[in-house]
């Protein structure tokens, strides 16, 4: 292989990392939770639910640090939310707070509220359901939900963007070593 070429694919390569890699990085730390009805006051919204949906996304800014969108099936409520579905924001991973919800799998969900989207983490007492008879004890019962939400899915425009990122990289790679195969 000619060295041209080796170094055309070099940069094609390092660029593509530079394009795809992400700008910001977290680390999780929590203060130790407080009671069921100490952390039941300072959150915006309580409620069970079965998770429907998990979407993925791009941060939409560099201050967006919970790109995960849970759409709940909200079952009982307690506290900030009537919704019969309600869409709740997490980080991508335990790194940077992220809650691991399953779908199909059933929560209690400790949300607060930040730029009108309710937000969860490691750091709240949310908890699988089945782990939360504690707190269903101490929070009674609860209401059913008394409006008919449906949340709309998310489209894939990031991952459309990324792929078209590359292909353009591709193309300009392509271009390149053509013209240096002719010289």
């Amino acid at each position: 292989m000619k060295k041209p070429t080796i170094l055309v694919m070099l940069l094609t390569f390092l660029l593509s990392l530079t394009l795809l890699s992400p700008s910001q990085s977290f680390a999780c730390s929590c203060m130790a939770p407080g009671s069921v009805e100490e952390e039941f006051s300072k959150v915006n919204a309580v409620f069970s639910g079965k998770v429907i949906r998990i979407e993925e996304s791009s941060p939409s800014s560099p201050d967006d640090f919970m790109p995960v969108k849970v759409v709940f099936e909200v079952k009982n409520t307690w506290k900030g939310t009537q919704d019969s579905e309600v869409a709740v924001f997490t980080g991508t991973d335990s790194a940077s707070c992220g809650y691991s919800f399953v779908q199909g799998k059933n929560y209690l969900v400790y949300a607060t509220e930040s730029e009108g989207k309710l937000i969860t983490s490691l750091c709240s007492i949310t908890k699988p359901l089945a782990a939360a008879d504690k707190d269903l004890s101490i929070l009674k019962d609860g209401e059913q939900p008394t409006k008919i939400t449906k949340i709309p899915e998310q489209s894939n425009s990031g991952i459309t963007w990324i792929i078209l990122a590359c292909l353009l990289i591709a193309a300009i790679s392509y271009s390149i070593m053509r013209v240096m195969k002719k010289e």
